[in-house]
């Protein structure tokens, strides 16, 4: 009969254990998960802002000069039909740059800075909730300092982070 009730003790610690280190092991998955859905293990500089946001993101969000040396991002959380205006202007002649904006199933918008094309100029809408990105990518050996300013208006939404969330950016490929 002790042996009994010694069994029953330990299986009920043995529960209440589990029902402690489930939810605990759940939040650092959900933490890690979150951390590579916003690339923040292939980003661990930061160089032109923090990859890890959990926020919807509105106003100004960048208006600046920064030296892009070999590539940069920024990343976002935009809500679905979000109005979104970026320009990025070379300071120097004789760049070679690409700039995409892209969410993480798609290209949105993509362009060179060189020597025909000193400027980018983009106005859109959002088309759908989620993790966008604006990535430069120097194609030369020497730094090239840009200007870059982005707003995006900001939107009504009344469920806060779930409204600029996409849960296909957690199944993304590549």
């Amino acid at each position: 009969m002790e042996s009994k009730l010694i069994r029953m003790v330990s299986i009920s610690k043995v529960k209440i254990i589990l029902l402690l280190i489930l939810p605990i092991s759940l939040g650092i998955v959900l933490a890690f998960s979150i951390t590579y859905m916003e690339n923040g293990f292939s980003d661990p500089e930061g160089q032109l802002n923090n990859p890890v946001t959990l926020q919807c993101d509105a106003g100004v969000l960048a208006n600046r000069t920064i030296t892009v040396t070999d590539d940069g991002e920024y990343n976002w959380m935009f809500i679905k039909n979000q109005e979104l205006s970026i320009w990025i202007t070379s300071m120097q002649e004789n760049v070679s740059m690409q700039v995409f904006f892209s969410s993480y199933q798609k290209t949105i918008s993509h362009a060179w800075l060189n020597q025909t094309s000193q400027k980018v100029v983009w106005a859109f809408q959002i088309p759908a909730s989620g993790h966008y990105r604006l990535e430069l990518a120097n194609w030369e050996i020497r730094p090239h300092p840009v200007q870059i300013y982005v707003n995006a208006l900001p939107v009504n939404h009344s469920f806060g982070l779930f409204d600029c969330l996409n849960p296909g950016d957690l199944f993304r490929v590549g």
